[in-house]
């Protein structure tokens, strides 16, 4: 499983939240006994654009990952439309999403 975290301060108050983050998702993935692939990390204050996050998803649709694991639900996407969208193109290739801090585990039935 990779981890994705989207960075939206920048200075030291940014960065130590950063690092929260990729602990939180690291703890998860150890938790549940699945290795940590890569961590993608998009600084969303310095562009609309989020290149990281693209790159995940390709991973998971090239099979090289298994899914995605975010520390929230807001940090996928600017908008509901874009986060629905990057769930469904996880979803649509087998992948498995979840979001630590939200109770979103989208890899077991419930």
């Amino acid at each position: 499983m990779d981890g994705y975290v989207r960075r939206t301060e920048p200075g030291a108050p940014g960065a130590r939240l950063t690092a929260v983050r990729r602990w939180k998702i690291a703890k998860w993935i150890y938790m549940r006994g699945w290795r940590l692939g890569q961590v993608f990390e998009d600084l969303a204050y310095d562009t609309d654009d989020d290149p990281r996050l693209r790159e995940a998803l390709e991973r998971i649709e090239s099979g090289e990952s298994s899914g995605i694991v975010i520390a929230r639900l807001h940090q996928i996407g600017d908008s509901l439309a874009q986060a629905v969208d990057a769930i469904e193109r996880i979803r649509a290739a087998g992948g498995a999403f979840a979001s630590v801090c939200d109770g979103i585990d989208l890899s077991t039935p419930t």
